[in-house]
């Protein structure tokens, strides 16, 4: 199913489905008793608080946790994130199920400069960079973007069940690469980097999946590819006003290309982003700013994912959650009530599924 763009739909944000804070039955639950029709950022591969994905048998396992799912709700949409621009020390091709502990990783996966006959800068010095960077002391890098291992997370997340691609940021390799160059988009580096993430978007349509990616302007060039799109209020729209000029020409960008638009509360490994900020309040607070973003989005006829588990909050400044993650139904976060009557599911006995336990 398409996300056709005239129609609201029901939408949280849960990364990712198959956590491991809470039993696949209690997610399931929570799927249930909300009722969404989509699930976006609904499963990632080296999530910020653990490499769950380990193996066959985890693949497996998410894949029977989909199944049950979309048995009791057959019409849902999982939308799994694709975040083309690191790769972990302990990555698996999952279709050879070749894996690449530190050194192999580093020597075959990480981009090298020297590829393009580029001197400055080395490898060595590009992506050791990252190290002030490191998420919760796990090594990461920069990938050569056209490695097979992003092709096989995304048969991966089609084997498993996920109907759709969030594309995290896909250009950035390409940019990266830019900097290199003297921001020359005619040199080999900029075009083989810019065209394998174009061709990753490529393949994941050809497999079935449609995709989507960020409403920014220098996305502008494949929005023809994109079948919805999204944007995050900032902070500072959640403390004050929205920016209407921001929002205007991203509705405008969604109606030129007639695709989904879905806004959502951003969160990253550094600081300042609005899911960091709602987790800052105090329930009651919380409250009013989901209520402020749910009707201000209704009005412009813009989707809002409710914010109900995942998100890293590296920065907020009281210990929240035991894995530094946004839980709605957390004490320290208190949001799940609020969100489970904004969002507005129908009654149980309406509802044509079965609670498992």
């Amino acid at each position: 199913m398409i996300l056709n763009p005239n129609i609201l739909y029901k939408i949280i944000v849960y990364e990712p489905i198959y956590d491991d804070v809470k039993s696949l039955s209690q997610i399931r639950n929570i799927i249930y008793d909300l009722n969404p029709d989509v699930i976006i950022r609904s499963g990632r591969f080296n999530p910020f608080h653990k490499i769950w994905i380990e193996s066959s048998a985890d693949i497996e396992r998410i894949k029977d946790h989909i199944t049950e799912i979309k048995r009791v709700k057959p019409n849902i949409q999982l939308i799994a994130t694709m975040v083309p621009y690191y790769i972990h020390h302990n990555e698996i091709n999952w279709n050879t199920g070749e894996s690449y502990n530190e050194t192999t990783s580093y020597n075959q996966l990480a981009i090298d400069p020297a590829r393009w006959g580029i001197i400055a800068p080395t490898k060595y010095t590009f992506q050791h960079h990252k190290e002030k960077m490191l998420l919760l002391k796990r090594w990461y890098a920069d990938p050569d973007i056209c490695a097979p291992i992003f092709r096989s997370k995304i048969d991966a997340f089609k084997y498993m069940g996920y109907d759709g691609i969030w594309f995290d940021l896909p250009f950035v390799i390409a940019n990266i690469v830019k900097t290199w160059v003297n921001n020359d988009e005619t040199h080999p580096a900029f075009i083989t980097c810019r065209n394998a993430e174009t061709a990753l978007c490529d393949y994941a349509k050809s497999v079935g999946m449609y995709i989507g990616s960020w409403g920014l302007k220098n996305h502008f060039d494949i929005y023809n590819k994109f079948d919805f799109m999204t944007r995050s209020p900032g902070p500072i729209e959640l403390r004050r006003e929205f920016d209407e000029l921001k929002w205007d020409e991203t509705i405008r960008l969604s109606e030129e290309y007639n695709i989904k638009l879905i806004a959502f509360l951003d969160f990253g490994p550094n600081c300042g982003h609005s899911l960091e900020y709602l987790a800052e309040q105090n329930p009651t607070e919380a409250r009013n700013i989901l209520e402020k973003v749910d009707t201000y989005f209704k009005s412009r006829n813009i989707d809002f994912a409710f914010p109900v588990f995942g998100g890293y909050l590296p920065c907020v400044s009281i210990t929240k959650g035991t894995y530094e993650l946004y839980d709605s139904q957390a004490p320290e976060f208190q949001t799940y009530d609020t969100i489970k009557e904004l969002i507005n599911p129908c009654p149980k006995s309406e509802c044509n599924f079965t609670i498992t336990q």
